[in-house]
């Protein structure tokens, strides 16, 4: 009988450990301020990772500084200059082309997504004397 893998045939593939190396868990919470101050961030700004990068790196920072992570530079990790000034520049334009009505609807959280592109398409089709 020979060895197969899960998925039916072949030679088994080790197994490839992380790019970065282990990732411990914090079990004894020595990050864990660092860790809500993210999580807190993420859900004033709805999701939007970008505008939490300070509280990312602060939380990197202290994952590298007690071990919980291997040490290296936040360039080398996404949070170089460059980057920066690219979702500075796109948040800030996304931000200025929302519409009062579509920031209002966020605040409130009845944006939906699509609705304004369909508004349009339904108008145009009115315009030309189709009723949809």
């Amino acid at each position: 009988m020979s060895s197969t893998t899960a998925l039916g045939g072949g030679r088994p593939v080790p197994p490839k450990p992380p790019e970065r190396g282990s990732f411990p868990l914090d079990h004894e919470g020595v990050c864990g301020e660092f860790a809500r101050a993210v999580l807190r961030c993420l859900q004033e700004r709805r999701g939007v990772s970008a505008a939490c990068r300070a509280e990312q790196k602060a939380y990197l920072r202290c994952r590298m500084e007690r071990g919980l992570m291997a040490p290296d530079s936040l360039e080398n990790m996404g949070y170089d200059e460059q980057n920066e000034a690219a979702l500075d520049a796109f948040t800030h334009s996304s931000a200025s082309a929302a519409t009062s009505e579509e920031a209002a609807e966020l605040q409130r959280g009845t944006h939906v997504a699509g609705l304004k592109y369909h508004r349009r398409r339904r108008e145009a089709s009115a315009d030309r004397g189709h009723a949809r």
